[in-house]
Formats: structure tokens, C-alpha cells, sequence
């Protein structure tokens, strides 16, 4: 039964759904008024106001319909290979390029300036996580960077914005594990209106919780920075219960900067709400990366 509802959504979308009945509701009120006689046709306006009823009851059913097909179980949905994708790490420039298109269609001119982001990633390549589809074609992404503190301070002060932050800034691989701050830069998914970037979206948030559980020390906790430059950013951030650390008027950036601390305890109950996204998702380059421990400062 739910496949076939799955079906009807798929080949009748709710705004066709509801111009259908819309239209069923104007011709039974068209072809019936002109004939109704109040005192001797109680039949026809019977019909007329069964036509009234059920057009309602349609418009009304439609949206639970609707809410229960996005509701299905992921297990549901996710059967098939057109919803697999791997993650794509460390950076590598050859990325950049889909990479800012999808960018800029999301932050437009609030984000720093590629060269900037570019220094980012080649000071510190473990701060940008790519998504690829099943076609090997760059789909999504999301950067944290590894602040130092001193940095982070003058970051949530309001002094400093995104656009304020070079390399220098950044802490290389071989020190992130320790940071005190994470700047949760940017996450952006392709064609995101459609049902299939809502599930790749899904697997960025799941990788990131990985992410921050594999290369950060969350035995102590790590302070989680983002800032809202769009309305679905502020979305994502008061889901995942992020505090506002202060409104935009105060900042540089015009910005509201958003926080949240993250241990491994409260990251494993976030992990365990969302586990099912990683059915379908390769994560071998997580796994064939090399742990930070092992890495020797460029310095040494």
C-alpha cells in the first residue's frame, strides 16, 4: 500500500492534487447553481453540497498523505542505488570548482573570498568534507575549521567575521585534534529542493558527526561556532539545538553567531537519532586517512 502511495506522490505532486480538486469543485458548482431551486430540488443541492464536502475532505487528507510519504521509514526510501554517495576527503583543488558554484548559490557574497577559502584548505586539508554521488559528481559539502583561541575570542566578540579569517588562523592537521574552537564555515547541497538532495543532506550532517568524533579529542569539549547567513542555515542550527551567541547588529559580519558545545556524550545521542544515514554512504576515505596522532608537525 505504501508503495503504491509512494507512487502517486511521485507521478501526482500535492500542487497537482490540489488543482485537480479545485477544478472538480468549481465545475460541480458551476453545472449545478444555475438549476438549483431552493423549494423543489433539494436533490441537486444534496449533491452539490456532497461535491463541497468531499473536495474538502480531499484538500484536507492530502497533507497528512503527503507528511507520512516524507515520514516513511528511511529504509523505505533508501533501497535503491540512486541514493549512494561517498565522501571525498581530504581537500583537493580539484574540487574547488563545483564546490564554489554550490557555495555561492547558497552564501553569495556573505562567504570570504576563495582565495582565502582556498589557503584555508591547503593549511589545514582535514577541514573540508566533500559529497559525491553514486556518479563520482560533487553534490554537496561542508568545512570546519580548527580556530585558535585567540582568534575564536575576537570571532565571538563580534569583532572578527568569516571574511577575517586567513590561514594563520586556521591550526594544521597535526594540532586540531586538540582545538578548543570549531568554525562550522558553510554546509551546502546541490539541487536541494529536491527529495533525493534532502537525503544527501541527511548524510552530510551524519558524516559531520562522525567527522568531529574521529579527528577531534571530544573528551573535553569542543565549542561549536556557525553563524546564520541564510534562513535554512538558522533552520539547521535551532534543530540541532545551537544557542545564539549574539544577534548580527552587534557583530562585524551583521551576522547572528550561533554556539554549541560538543562532547563525546551528547555527539553519540545526536549519532544515534540519525544512524540510518549511513546506509548507504562510502566512508572509506574517513577510514584510510591517517589519525592525527600519528601525524608529525611540519615543524619537527
Amino acid at each position: 500500500m505504501r508503495s503504491f502511495i509512494q507512487y502517486l506522490y511521485k507521478v501526482f505532486p500535492t500542487w497537482i492534487q490540489i488543482f485537480a480538486t479545485i477544478v472538480g469543485f468549481t465545475a460541480s458548482f458551476i453545472f449545478f447553481l444555475p438549476s438549483i431551486k431552493i423549494e423543489g430540488d433539494l436533490s441537486k443541492l444534496s449533491i452539490l453540497i456532497l461535491c463541497l464536502v468531499l473536495s474538502t475532505i480531499i484538500v484536507l487528507v492530502i497533507k497528512p498523505i503527503n507528511q507520512t510519504i516524507e515520514n516513511l521509514p528511511l529504509d523505505q526510501i533508501l533501497f535503491n542505488d540512486s541514493y549512494s554517495a561517498k565522501i571525498l576527503f581530504p581537500y583537493q583543488e580539484k574540487y574547488l570548482k563545483p564546490l564554489n558554484k554550490i557555495a555561492n548559490s547558497y552564501y553569495g557574497k556573505s562567504s570570504a573570498s576563495s582565495k582565502y577559502i582556498k589557503s584555508w584548505y591547503e593549511k589545514n586539508p582535514y577541514s573540508l568534507v566533500t559529497l559525491a554521488d553514486k556518479n563520482r559528481n560533487i553534490i554537496g559539502y561542508y568545512d570546519m575549521l580548527p580556530l585558535s583561541d585567540e582568534f575564536a575570542h575576537e570571532f565571538i566578540s563580534g569583532k572578527k567575521g568569516e571574511k577575517d579569517i586567513r590561514d594563520t588562523h586556521i591550526l594544521p592537521v597535526e594540532e586540531m585534534k586538540n582545538a578548543n574552537f570549531i568554525y562550522f564555515a558553510g554546509v551546502a547541497i546541490k539541487d536541494h529542493h529536491t527529495q533525493q538532495s534532502k537525503i544527501f543532506s541527511g548524510y552530510l550532517l551524519y558524516t559531520a558527526f562522525l567527522y568531529l568524533k574521529k579527528f577531534y579529542d571530544l573528551n573535553q569539549d569542543k565549542t561549536i561556532l556557525a553563524v546564520s547567513a541564510t534562513e535554512s542555515g538558522k533552520k539547521l542550527l535551532m534543530h540541532l539545538d545551537f544557542d545564539l551567541e549574539d544577534n548580527a547588529i552587534n557583530r562585524k559580519d551583521k551576522l547572528d553567531l550561533y554556539s554549541k558545545k560538543f562532547n563525546l556524550q551528547n555527539l553519540e545521542s545526536n549519532l544515534e537519532k540519525i544512524i540510518f544515514f549511513g546506509a548507504k554512504i562510502d566512508l572509506s576515505d574517513f577510514s584510510n586517512c591517517e589519525e592525527i596522532s600519528s601525524i608529525t608537525p611540519k615543524s619537527a
